[in-house]
């Protein structure tokens, strides 16, 4: 028999106690964006963080479907620690076009489903479950795509799991250890792709954006708030408030957290970092990680940021897109989303 739990004494804690820092909507707005930003780059951990030559490497260059040209780089994100990427170039690419960073979520062996690579049956069953392949689909729309491989995800994980496993529960527990969030080191790794999208200089290094889903929608959402060379951001199946979805569902995986960051923030705040840049946010109606109060629990932080972009001048650079079903992500309108977003 379980009779001597604490999960309803740590729900308390966060009602007392969380988001002291939540953004106001006021005209000090501009001065608490700052001062958050510079809050939650602590929490994650980037003070610890140095970075060094990205030393990059072309390892192969193909031509794919639809005069698509793959690039398979590798670039240094701090010493000693190599990442690998696929940079997808359409045939139309030139000085003018967007880049698109194109982060991966769980259980889709890394950046081989967001590009939409074929060979493995795994990848393959799991990028149509989950619609992964949205870098693949921008290249295909004109766009230069930027998949990489997340610490712990596909080519970089630390064990010998399966391609579609990660190694977030151990890299999470050793960073903290050493003051670093997990979350932190993913971030990390988005700056030094952005650095070096700027330093190759071939496309619109002034039109950089993000994009993912599940726990690419995490990275994105965190990316996006520290580094504001992205300039527009779309959040897929990761926008819910944190004591519904990551405390109540507490067994979600590691990388999900990240010390004393709840007593600071909740979700529209991380949000309110990137206002009032270009911002979508795509929901599953019936996602079970919305938590049990389903899309409420989406609406209520979506107000909030509702009310500050509105404030800003800039409500049609927030879209809020509602797909049916549960955890998935939808790519039927997505390039119109974006577009639409950036226009606003």
């Amino acid at each position: 028999m379980m009779g001597y739990t604490t999960i309803e004494s740590m729900l308390r804690r966060f009602e007392r106690e969380g988001r002291r820092d939540a953004f106001p909507l006021s005209d000090s707005f501009p001065q608490w964006q700052a001062a958050a930003r510079k809050t939650l780059s602590g929490l994650l951990g980037l003070q610890y963080l140095e970075a060094v030559d990205a030393a990059p490497v072309i390892i192969s260059r193909e031509e794919a479907e639809g005069g698509i040209t793959t690039e398979k780089v590798s670039i240094v994100v701090e010493e000693g620690v190599r990442m690998p990427f696929y940079v997808l170039i359409p045939s139309s690419a030139g000085p003018d076009t967007p880049v698109l960073i194109a982060a991966p979520g769980h259980m889709g062996g890394g950046k081989e489903s967001v590009a939409g690579c074929k060979g493995d049956a795994d990848v393959e069953r799991m990028t149509a479950f989950y619609g992964y392949d949205y870098g693949l689909e921008a290249a295909r729309n004109g766009m230069v795509a930027v998949c990489f491989d997340t610490r712990g995800f596909g080519e970089r994980r630390e064990w010998n799991e399966e391609i579609l496993d990660s190694s977030c529960f151990s890299l999470a527990h050793v960073a903290e250890s050493l003051g670093i969030a997990l979350e932190g080191l993913y971030v990390w790794d988005v700056m030094r792709l952005v650095d070096y999208i700027i330093a190759r200089g071939e496309w619109n290094t002034d039109d950089i954006r993000m994009i993912g889903f599940s726990g690419g929608g995490m990275q994105t959402l965190y990316a996006s708030a520290i580094d504001t060379r992205i300039k527009a951001a779309f959040i897929s199946g990761y926008f819910y408030g944190f004591r519904d979805s990551l405390l109540k569902l507490s067994n979600n995986c590691s990388c999900n957290y990240i010390p004393s960051l709840w007593r600071h923030f909740d979700v529209a705040d991380i949000a309110a970092m990137i206002a009032p840049r270009p911002l979508v946010i795509q929901s599953a109606a019936s996602d079970h990680l919305n938590g049990e109060r389903g899309m409420r629990n989406v609406e209520e932080p979506l107000d909030e940021l509702r009310k500050l972009y509105a404030m800003l001048g800039a409500e049609k650079r927030l879209l809020h897109d509602i797909i049916p079903g549960d955890h998935h992500f939808g790519k039927d309108h997505m390039m119109e989303l974006m577009e639409e977003a950036c226009s606003g």
